[in-house]
């Protein structure tokens, strides 16, 4: 799910893309759960202008908050 929703745009420990400084593991461990799933499937609602994308909005809401749900398990699952 990371590579095909965010490593096109993000690093996850260095692997990905180079559009963002800011590793995706330390970002979202800076984040409460209900915050992190908000942002991914609703960025434009937590920061207008955004260039960050949704999840596919063509997938239903609990598809959606599903995908979010599993990538902030998967990205805290890192150690520091």
């Amino acid at each position: 799910l990371a590579q095909k929703y965010c490593l096109t745009c993000h690093q996850i420990n260095g692997a990905g893309g180079s559009k963002f400084a800011s590793d995706l593991v330390t970002s979202t461990k800076k984040m409460q759960r209900p915050q992190f799933m908000q942002w991914v499937t609703a960025p434009e609602k937590v920061k207008a202008g955004t260039a960050m994308p949704p999840i596919n909005t063509e997938l239903p809401a609990a598809e959606r908050n599903n995908i979010a749900a599993q990538l902030y398990d998967y990205l805290n699952a890192f150690s520091d």
